[in-house]
């Protein structure tokens, strides 16, 4: 949720005031700007849901969810192969979902180039329906994923 103080720090990068002195000037216009976006956000995700569209956050909890990760654990740096393959079924979902891979990328930390690989990865995994040592598919988990977002 935006806070007028939020606001007064963002509109300080564009004119010649410090944020607290910009607050302290103009704090009832970003108290009323602050509670008109936060209901405009709130009518844009209601409508959002309504359409079936799923947020990043949305989709990365479900992976985690499905996968037995934390949210924090898929966007960290943390190379396992098992976490990896985690990270790039959100990479796939999130693409399947019509996000770019910039917008991927700067939700999860990670360069465009990476997301484009994970993505394609998972996609090829999906594809040949291969499985690990372990057992472990991807095609799997990408389905359970797929069936909770009410992609299938």
């Amino acid at each position: 949720m935006l806070t007028a103080k939020d606001i007064a720090n963002h509109a300080a990068d564009f004119v010649p005031l410090a944020p607290n002195v910009l607050y302290d000037k103009y704090r009832e216009s970003f108290e009323s700007l602050a509670v008109r976006l936060n209901q405009y956000i709130e009518d844009a995700v209601s409508v959002m849901r309504e359409k079936g569209y799923h947020t990043l956050d949305q989709i990365l909890a479900t992976v985690a969810e499905v996968s037995g990760f934390a949210a924090d654990d898929i966007t960290s740096q943390n190379r396992k192969a098992r976490l990896t393959q985690a990270r790039h079924i959100f990479f796939y979902l999130s693409r399947k979902l019509n996000y770019s891979l910039m917008e991927i990328g700067r939700f999860s930390g990670f360069d465009h180039s990476t997301v484009l690989h994970g993505a394609n990865n998972i996609d090829d995994v999906v594809v040949a329906s291969v499985q690990d040592a372990y057992g472990y598919s991807a095609r799997k988990i990408v389905n359970e994923c797929k069936l909770r977002l009410g992609l299938i």
